[in-house]
């Protein structure tokens, strides 16, 4: 089953959109165990009063489960880098004893 990419509000920036698409499917795209459905949000975090830029990303890696990830910066595209780098970390510890 091929890899479902879905961002929250995507008609909000179509350029991101492309982005993080590329960003999550170079850094996963040779995974022994697939990922079937990432769903990614990009949004302003109000509770900071400098306005962090966040991406939160879960993803649903078969066959072991949902891996939810989150970055901070002050810009979406660090943030998105952040998060993908995070993500790919745990993706690489959960499935390195299925080896």
């Amino acid at each position: 089953m091929p890899m479902q990419i879905h961002l929250v509000d995507e008609s909000s920036n179509a350029e991101l959109a492309d982005y993080l698409r590329n960003r999550i499917a170079s850094a996963v795209g040779s995974l022994k165990h697939p990922l079937e459905y990432v769903e990614v949000e990009l949004r302003d975090d109000p509770a900071q009063p400098d306005r962090m830029r966040v991406c939160d990303i879960d993803m649903k890696l078969f066959p072991r489960g949902w891996i939810y990830v989150n970055a901070r910066s002050d810009d979406f595209h660090n943030a998105i880098d952040l998060a993908v780098a995070r993500a790919g970390e745990v993706i690489k510890r959960t499935v390195v004893g299925e080896a």
